[in-house]
């Protein structure tokens, strides 16, 4: 399985997925055009992904999102369905979900998926 790689743009986060260190960075904007289409190729790698791993892997997640239109919060649904579906399989996953300390919308965010996904381990986490 090839890693995953998108480089950040005025409307998108950067997205590092590695395979073999079993880690998934996201950092950025995401308000992209059409979210479900950019977002795509991304879900579908992460699917794959978390198939092959086994319940003795720990998969490290590190979100870093300032900003995120309605539509990529779906995606995000979606793709926190996906690590909790690997989760309830036995695969670990820790999940650090970090926020600018002024920044009340992605900190609520943060704690709506803490709170809409109780099986994950979400670590809520902020930043001057």
């Amino acid at each position: 399985m090839e890693n995953l790689l998108y480089a950040q743009t005025q409307h998108t986060p950067q997205i590092e997925f590695n395979e073999k260190e079993k880690t998934i960075s996201i950092t950025g904007n995401s308000y992209p055009e059409d979210s479900f289409s950019f977002y795509q190729p991304i879900i579908q790698w992460l699917k794959e992904f978390m198939g092959n791993c086994s319940q003795n892997d720990t998969v490290k997640v590190i979100i870093f999102i300032d900003y995120m239109n309605s539509s990529s919060l779906k995606v995000y649904f979606e793709f926190f369905d996906i690590l909790e579906e690997g989760n309830d399989k036995g695969v670990k996953i820790d999940i650090d979900w970090y926020y600018q300390i002024d920044n009340d919308i992605a900190e609520e965010t943060g704690e709506d998926f803490a709170l809409d996904f109780e099986t994950l381990n979400i670590k809520l986490i902020s930043r001057n």
